[in-house]
């Protein structure tokens, strides 16, 4: 996946997570843990806030 922003289902891809999982995230509001983009009925993920966060978290929140 050479794309910077990602739609919800290949953003869920390429975190390893379902779709719905990611909706889940997303109903948090504020407090979810994945930000995205919406434009009109679509949310964008980008590719490089998910490696940040993946990272982040693999590493218990400490760089």
């Amino acid at each position: 996946m050479d794309k910077q922003n990602l739609n919800r289902l290949e953003a869920a891809k390429y975190i390893g997570v379902s779709p719905s999982w990611l909706d889940k995230d997303f109903a948090k509001g504020k407090f979810s843990t994945f930000p995205c983009i919406k434009l009109g009925g679509r949310r964008i993920y980008q590719r490089n806030q998910l490696d940040r966060i993946m990272e982040m978290l693999s590493f218990g929140g400490r760089k």
